[in-house]
């Protein structure tokens, strides 16, 4: 087996890995309570929550962050199930290109989730403090910024390979 069979088993197996270890790692956390008010408050130093948040709202802070974690699931699904495709020899086919493109419409979701999100929860934290001591924190870092350049250029060369399967298809259907 060469290495351009192999690679596509290894990554296909990687991201059926990731996906299980996402969501175990994160019940693990919660049941480590890694999700409690006080990692929380370790987590965001920068972030004055007071002992008057009730529980309600540190789990309301907590729910933006599973739209990212879902957005990621999502990925991994379509990683897998492209490097099956790859593995079996469907590069240039409809089901591959349609795999890469929601590929890179979930990292736009993931990519966006972050900067959109995380003021959200910082409101959220921040809602139990005394007037003048609520925050609301704006913020976009280069992880961000890359993320989103890289959802869009997957994005367009599946949409891009969506047109060269059809193509190659159509070149098929004459010989």
């Amino acid at each position: 087996m060469n290495f351009e069979n192999r690679l596509p088993r290894v990554l296909y197996a990687a991201s059926w890995a990731a996906l299980i270890l996402l969501p175990v790692s994160l019940i693990w956390t919660a049941a480590a309570g890694g999700l409690s008010r006080s990692a929380l408050m370790r987590a965001l130093p920068d972030v004055p929550v007071t002992d008057a948040l009730s529980d309600n709202a540190v789990l309301l802070a907590l729910a933006p962050a599973a739209i990212g974690v879902a957005a990621m699931c999502f990925v991994l699904w379509q990683m897998q199930a492209l490097f099956r495709l790859f593995s079996e020899g469907q590069a240039l086919t409809m089901p591959a290109a349609l795999r890469i493109r929601r590929i890179g419409l979930g990292l736009l979701v993931a990519g966006l989730a972050g900067p959109v999100l995380r003021p959200l929860q910082i409101l959220i934290l921040t809602s139990a403090n005394p007037p003048g001591e609520r925050m609301l924190a704006l913020g976009i870092g280069s992880s961000d910024v890359g993320l989103l350049l890289a959802a869009g250029l997957l994005t367009v060369i599946g949409w891009a390979m969506a047109d060269a399967a059809w193509v190659a298809e159509e070149n098929r259907g004459f010989v």
